[in-house]
């Protein structure tokens, strides 16, 4: 997928920080569109 010139999907990165419900809405709906997503806690992102 091409998002804009000379920027692909792949090459994108979100950061989500919210509460359990928060996280699981947003999840569902990544889930639902189809949209691959990883979840790693706050440490293992502090750790990288």
């Amino acid at each position: 997928m091409h998002i804009s010139e000379g920027i692909d999907a792949e090459d994108i990165a979100v950061i989500v920080k919210g509460l359990g419900y928060e996280t699981h809405l947003i999840e569902s709906t990544l889930q639902q569109g189809g949209i691959p997503f990883v979840r790693r806690s706050s440490r293992s992102l502090l750790d990288n």
